[in-house]
């Protein structure tokens, strides 16, 4: 006689105590989770966010996320590579796909916060990633809190990379990087409201990035954030000349083109 499944489980619950239905319920639950992690790693491995949603979301419903915590790092540092996919698609992106693109980037974003809350990741890409989505599109002030402590750890890993391989071939792009970061660090300083602090890193982000690097889309960004604390300060006429600076170097940049047109609504005739 050939038995099922479910009958050859049967069999063999029996020696683990007979088959009622409790000790079902606890094997049926035990399948879902071994599904789920499996399924957790697979995700890992292949960068699919949608799977790995999926089966977190899964191994939660049963309430044994808790139970692997040895996956909760490699897991947030995954989704944090895929926040950052998605943030990069949506630069390109226009209309409805952008908005798509952003918010799949904030799922994956805040899935790695709720899988690793301090994300102490030794990655300074990955801390930068996070950090800024935190600056730029967080809403309260333990977000802007963690940006900043993010972004700082990413400056110290960089300047201990650039400090260590002072003659090595990727030295201008760990500076370039470490005045990106600065850039993000700048941002959360500005959303704490601590503009004098966020000028100072905001300025010597841009002299770095000027040093190291060739005009591109990131320049422009640096120099808006430049506009934006200028502005914070009173500075009218100097946030003035960088959003104009920005749109110079990046002509679609929305954020500068938006802030220009604001400051000329309010500039005095006599100018």
């Amino acid at each position: 006689m050939k038995l099922s499944a479910f009958g050859v489980l049967c069999v063999a619950l029996i020696f683990l105590g007979g088959c009622d239905a409790p000790v079902l319920d606890q094997a049926a639950r035990s399948i879902r989770i071994a599904g789920a992690y499996d399924n957790v790693q697979s995700a890992a491995r292949n960068n699919d966010a949608e799977k790995l949603g999926g089966a977190i979301e899964e191994l939660n419903d049963v309430g044994a996320f808790a139970s692997f915590p040895k996956l909760a790092p490699p897991i947030a540092e995954t989704a944090v590579r895929l926040g950052t996919f998605y943030e990069i698609q949506a630069q390109s992106d226009k209309g409805a796909a952008r908005l798509e693109a952003l918010e799949k980037s904030a799922v994956q974003f805040r899935m790695a916060l709720r899988l690793a809350p301090q994300f102490d990741s030794k990655n300074a890409d990955s801390l930068n990633a996070l950090g800024y989505f935190l600056a730029n599109r967080g809403s309260s002030s333990s977000d802007f809190d963690l940006a900043e402590k993010l972004t700082r750890r990413a400056v110290a890993l960089l300047d201990a990379q650039i400090a260590a391989q002072p003659g090595d071939n990727d030295i201008e792009q760990n500076k370039f990087n470490r005045a990106i970061t600065r850039d993000s660090l700048a941002w959360a300083l500005f959303r704490q409201k601590r503009f004098g602090e966020a000028l100072r890193e905001q300025q010597a982000a841009i002299e770095e990035a000027k040093i190291v690097s060739s005009i591109s889309p990131a320049s422009a960004e640096l120099r808006f954030h430049l506009g934006a604390i200028f502005r914070a300060l009173g500075k009218t006429e100097e946030a003035r000349n960088e959003f104009q600076a920005a749109l110079k170097l990046e002509p679609d940049n929305e954020n500068a083109r938006a802030a220009l047109q604001s400051l000329e609504k309010v500039r005095p005739k006599t100018e």
